[in-house]
């Protein structure tokens, strides 16, 4: 059996599922439930015995005995089934017997689906936020002409009751005026006016 062992460079080291693909591929204990594919112009693997591996080999590897979530992994990593008379075969063209080294060529795949979704969303999201941001600026410049007027306002309420009062107290002396001259009036009674006969 072949040791894998991580490249010196980070970015090309094979993730941990690829390696244990490659390690399984490769068990001479499992080969009789999965083997190499000889085909040149589809370099992958063939699985004989789909339940038998999920039974017994799966767990070894991947800690679970689920065939379905073992062929889901498959396609995240780009693998294609495609048919073969010995049973499903799995095709990737950096999956080659005797070739590790192209193992860190193999990476999850996005889906293009979702990363379209996802750019639509973020461009729709990014375009709310700026309608938000002038919606804000427009509202903040609504706000500051508010307050201008009701500071104008303030001012003109302040000036007429300064009006009003100066207005009150000049009734008041008026009223006073003339109550005092009234009542000079009643007690100074006014000189009689001289007879020219």
């Amino acid at each position: 059996m072949e040791v894998i062992t991580p490249n010196e460079n980070p970015d090309n080291t094979p993730t941990p599922f690829i390696v244990k693909l490659y390690e399984l591929v490769n068990d001479e204990k499992s080969k009789d439930l999965i083997c190499w594919s000889h085909e040149q112009n589809r370099p992958g693997f063939v699985v004989l015995e789909p339940v038998q591996l999920a039974a017994n080999v799966l767990p070894r590897f991947f800690k679970h005995s689920n065939f379905s979530s073992f062929v889901r992994q498959l396609n995240i990593y780009g693998f294609h089934k495609v048919d073969h008379p010995l049973g499903q075969c799995f095709h990737h063209p950096c999956f080659k017997e005797g070739h590790p080294e192209l193992l860190s060529k193999i990476h999850r795949q996005q889906p293009k689906r979702a990363e379209a979704e996802n750019a639509e969303m973020y461009r729709s999201l990014l375009q709310r936020l700026e309608e938000l941001q002038k919606e804000s600026v427009s509202t903040t410049n609504q706000l500051q002409q508010l307050n201008t007027m009701l500071f104008s306002l303030k001012g003109r309420i302040d000036e007429m009751e300064e009006r009003m009062q100066s207005m009150t107290e000049c009734l008041y002396f008026i009223n006073m005026d003339e109550s005092r001259y009234g009542q000079q009036k009643r007690n100074n009674p006014p000189p009689a006016a001289p007879s020219w006969k």
